[in-house]
């Protein structure tokens, strides 16, 4: 299961078209207003949370991630999510490879 946040607009990514990510976060930026993305990922043994833009420090995690989640934390540093402003293609990108899980 993979959820996207684009502020406060949640959407499973099963259920929304890459569009609808492109307009949440280039409409966002456009307009001047800050961009947070929180990307949820459950599967197998990944349970990791995501962040990219302007989204409120967290604490961090339960605990030290496991093979399969650090593979996902460097995937998400690779595609450039850690960089502003959000690039909303990376992100997509992202999730499309994020699916085979």
């Amino acid at each position: 299961m993979i959820k996207v946040k684009v502020n406060d607009m949640e959407r499973e990514w099963s259920e929304i078209n890459p569009n609808w990510i492109h307009d949440q976060i280039k409409g966002r930026q456009q307009a001047g207003q800050s961009v947070c993305v929180i990307v949820k990922i459950r599967s197998g043994d990944v349970n990791v949370l995501l962040s990219a833009g302007d989204c409120p420090s967290s604490t961090g995690g339960g605990g030290s991630p496991n093979v399969h989640e650090q593979e996902v934390f460097d995937f998400w540093e690779r595609v450039g999510m850690k960089k502003d402003p959000i690039n909303s293609g990376n992100l997509v990108a992202f999730l499309k490879q994020a699916e085979r899980i």
